[in-house]
């Protein structure tokens, strides 16, 4: 039997990197469920233009700006919307690969998982270069680095989102167990990985991303920690939705970051940062 997966995205202020991340999973969903929470920039008329080519698949609301504990409940009614086998999480800077995307299909229809961890490579300062993964210290069934659990069963019985006091965004099972590996969760490990553009610019300015206090506390991410510590090889294989045909309003992808411009970026973001605490 065919089973079904619907994605789960939650954006704001995320024009640069959206429609790759959209685009790049679309194939591969029975449906999307999009909400923004207050974008300013040109996030939703992005998403509004791919709704044009995928109405039957694409399911968009704009919610309002919202604190932690109402990205928490946006987070839950999106389980309670869905009526897949399976969904997917993809936050706005996340741009997968077809063969990752594939590689997942094959594993929900083949073997009976429960939840998936999926690597990343953090893009920084332009799609040229990286973080080093090691730097990167999420752990699961004690493996630490640059990983997320990103795909849920909807067949775990009582499965939502919200731990205590609605501060936590993660997934949890009827009784309130964590839904991850070390808890018994069968697991699909993904052997690929995706692009993650977390530390880098995402916005249309660097005010707009300062904008963001949650989801993704991505001030902090503004802070020097955004620098690079490789340079991609000249073999480097990019996802595929880097080179389809795009919206004038989408910014191109290989916009290199000019030589010397880092340290200056960075002093800027330092000085946004003090001015909004």
């Amino acid at each position: 039997m065919h089973k079904t997966i619907t994605a789960h995205i939650i954006v704001r202020n995320e024009e640069k990197w959206i429609w790759f991340s959209i685009m790049s999973v679309i194939d591969f969903m029975d449906q999307l469920l999009i909400y923004d929470t207050g974008s300013t920039d040109q996030t939703v008329e992005i998403i509004k233009e791919i709704q044009k080519n995928y109405r039957d698949k694409v399911i968009f609301e704009e919610k309002g700006t919202v604190c932690r504990e109402e990205f928490v409940r946006l987070r839950r009614e999106q389980v309670e919307r869905t009526q897949t086998d399976y969904f997917l999480v993809v936050d706005g800077d996340e741009i997968h690969y077809r063969e990752e995307m594939e590689h997942m299909r094959q594993a929900i229809e083949t073997e009976n998982v429960e939840c998936g961890i999926f690597p990343f490579i953090a893009s920084a300062g332009d799609v040229y270069h990286y973080r080093d993964p090691k730097k990167e210290l999420y752990t699961f069934d004690g493996k630490t680095g640059a990983m997320e659990l990103r795909l849920v069963s909807m067949h775990i019985p009582g499965v939502t989102c919200g731990g205590d006091n609605d501060t936590t965004d993660g997934y949890y099972d009827g009784n309130g167990v964590y839904i991850v590996p070390e808890n018994g969760f069968r697991t699909y490990w993904s052997e690929d990985f995706y692009l993650h553009m977390s530390y880098m610019l995402r916005s249309s300015s660097v005010k707009k991303d300062a904008e963001i206090k949650w989801p993704g506390n991505r001030i902090n991410k503004l802070k020097t920690q955004s620098t690079w510590d490789y340079k991609c090889p000249k073999d480097f294989k990019y996802p595929e939705v880097f080179y389809l045909e795009r919206p004038d309003m989408v910014e191109d992808p290989w916009k290199k970051q000019p030589f010397g411009i880092r340290s200056i970026l960075q002093m800027v973001k330092v000085v946004v940062m003090f001015f909004r605490r």
